[in-house]
């Protein structure tokens, strides 16, 4: 089988997502520091980062919470750990076989990490630096996680359409608008003068009248 490799850029692109994802790891990690006193960095030297808590979450073969994943994150240090360090922050002891025994299926003897004893002398430093295939494990891990977060996310709402939404706008404005002007009165109807012809009346065209026609009219009723 071709040994797996992994680029620089490929690995920083999954820390990114480690940032991203939420594990209880990290609480469950704090609570029991908290419960112990809070973390002491003169016994128990640097505090892992939540990055490294959740990236020995994500390649610890277990998944459960519990001293033998503690460890593992403490491994995952750029100072690694030693018994004494461990001890001091979760008073119990360690177990090294689920990190890099030999006797028992390990993560060292699966292949996704790599054991470093740093400087080789009592008491040991033990460090573990995930391997490529360690690393297509966690992405592996994150892409089932992102897809039931995914999974699990509503579904956008429909959008309205634009024309209703647009008349309905519409619709407000016009009602919020006030006439500028009262409105033009009806125009009053002009009553038709009647005459009569052979006794009964008929409507005749109404005609403004001229000067001289209303002498004439004069004349008539005055003779």
């Amino acid at each position: 089988m071709p040994k797996l490799e992994i680029s620089e850029a490929e690995i920083t692109a999954i820390l990114a997502r480690v940032d991203n994802v939420k594990l209880p790891i990290v609480g469950w990690f704090n609570d029991v520091i908290k419960t112990r006193g809070g973390w002491q960095k003169s016994a128990m030297n640097v505090k892992p980062t939540d990055q490294q808590m959740k990236l020995g979450h994500l390649i610890y073969m277990a998944k459960r919470l519990g001293l033998e994943l503690a460890y593992v994150i403490l491994l995952l240090r750029d100072c690694g750990c030693t018994d004494a360090e461990f001890s001091a922050a979760f008073g119990g002891k360690t177990q090294h076989n689920n990190a890099f025994g030999v006797s028992v299926p390990s993560m060292v003897t699966m292949g996704v990490a790599e054991r470093q004893v740093i400087g080789g002398v009592k008491p040991y430093r033990n460090k573990l630096t995930i391997t490529p295939k360690g690393w297509r494990i966690v992405e592996a891990e994150l892409t089932k996680l992102e897809g039931a977060v995914n999974a699990t996310m509503p579904a956008n709402a429909p959008s309205k359409p634009a024309g209703k939404a647009k008349a309905k706008k519409a619709t407000k404005v016009a009602k919020k608008q006030k006439p500028t002007s009262k409105p033009a009165k009806p125009a009053e109807a002009v009553e038709v003068p009647q005459v009569e012809t052979n006794g009964a009346a008929q409507p005749v065209a109404a005609e403004t009248p001229t000067a001289e026609a209303m002498v004439a009219l004069a004349d008539h009723f005055n003779s």
